[in-house]
């Protein structure tokens, strides 16, 4: 999900007000800075990642109702902009996290808690947890976990079957999870 290119990225107070999320306020500079590299940034390389204009819309839609996504969006965002800019200074005034790879863990555990208070068998919460999983998922591959990748890629696989054929994103995250799938099992033969 990498990709060099260039970027000017505007403040958050710039950002259309749709684009900011509906159920947390922003804490920090650093959490709208990081907010809006996934918007401008993040939520488009999904797109390119996986060769389908699905991913971008409904990441941002989703990552503005759902704290779980918002918070996985606040990880993945830190480490991508962690390897796009390695060099660049890390200022957390909130949670005083030394690192971006500190501060992705910290959202990642977020997330998660979230999620799971969110889970209550219903097809909504299965359709977020599929979603969690993916981005789960790239979050650990930008770690270099492919064990844990391949556990969220395994619970992703397993909750398909949930969503039924009714749904219509249905699609679109079987063959997120397939290629992934198939990018895990080579990086495990190398």
């Amino acid at each position: 999900m990498q990709a060099i290119r260039t970027l000017r990225l505007q403040p958050v107070s710039e950002l259309p007000q749709s684009s900011l999320p509906t159920h947390n306020w922003i804490t920090s500079s650093l959490e709208a800075s990081l907010y809006e590299f996934f918007h401008v940034v993040c939520a488009k390389d999904f797109s390119l990642y996986f060769e389908n204009n699905f991913w971008e819309p409904i990441l941002l839609r989703t990552a503005q109702t759902e704290p779980s996504i918002y918070h996985a969006a606040l990880a993945i965002s830190a480490l991508s902009r962690r390897s796009y800019f390695p060099i660049q200074d890390w200022h957390d005034s909130v949670w005083r996290t030394p690192s971006a790879t500190q501060y992705s863990i910290l959202q990642y555990n977020l997330a998660i808690q979230h999620l799971n208070a969110r889970l209550d068998g219903s097809a909504e919460s299965v359709w977020l947890a599929v979603l969690a999983s993916i981005i789960f998922i790239q979050i650990q591959h930008l770690q270099d976990d492919f064990s844990l990748a391949s556990v969220h890629l395994r619970g992703g696989l397993s909750l398909l079957p949930g969503l039924g054929s009714g749904s219509r994103d249905a699609g679109s995250f079987e063959d997120a999870l397939c290629q992934i799938q198939n990018e895990l099992a080579i990086m495990e033969g190398m």
